[in-house]
Order: C-alpha cells, then structure tokens, then sequence
C-alpha cells in the first residue's frame, strides 16, 4: 500500500494499493495498511492527527455522574423549603462520594465498583 503524501506539508491526500498515477506536488510513499487520508507524514512516520479519544477514567466519570444527581437534587435544598434529614443525608452521601468509593471500569468502560446513596 502506499500513501499519497502532500510536499508541501507532508499530508496525506490519498492511499492506493495498486494505482499510482504521477503527481508534481505529492509524492507517493510505501505505508502501513491503516493509514488514511488526513493523516501526517513527517520525518519518515505517519501520523494519526485524529486519535481515538482516550477513555474517561473511573474517577471522572463517577462525579459526572454524582453531579448529575446532585443536579437532579437540587429542588430539595432551595431556600423557601425544609430538607428531609434522608435529604440531607442522600445529598452529603454524593458528596462524599470521591472521598468513599472506589470507582473502576470493567471491559466495556462502564462504571464499577461504586455504590451509589439511595434516597
């Protein structure tokens, strides 16, 4: 396989197995299966410049999650109205989250590992 990679600034404009027609500003250089257009050739490498976002750890999207229920909470603590001590309690429970749990990911990302307060 190869690339057809820009001169101007080594971007890579197209790939091709088997059809390598002549250009003046691109040349077409030998490249691994898994390159595709967009990517960067620079100092003899291809270069993703779209990588695969890297997962959200455990942690960070346990308090998103928290945040969002405390979101979703926080009718409870206005001002012109009296908590509930469960309400009091459930609401620092989130809170206390970080401090208490230890979040994982199993194989899929999803959330382990946390156990979380019911109202």
């Amino acid at each position: 396989m190869k690339a057809l990679v820009r001169n101007l600034d080594g971007l890579v404009i197209d790939t091709s197995v088997n059809h390598f027609p002549e250009m003046n500003v691109a040349t077409w250089v030998d490249c691994p299966e898994n390159v595709q257009n967009g990517w960067v050739y620079l100092e003899n490498n291809f270069i993703d410049t779209n990588p695969t976002p890297e997962p959200i750890p455990a942690i960070k999207q346990m308090r998103e999650q928290r945040n969002h229920l405390l979101q979703q909470s926080d009718w409870m603590a206005v001002s012109d109205r009296t908590m509930t001590q469960a309400q009091i309690d459930y609401r620092q429970a989130l809170r206390d989250l970080p401090a208490t749990a230890d979040p994982q990911l199993d194989e899929n990302g999803n959330l382990t590992n946390v156990t979380w307060p019911r109202l």
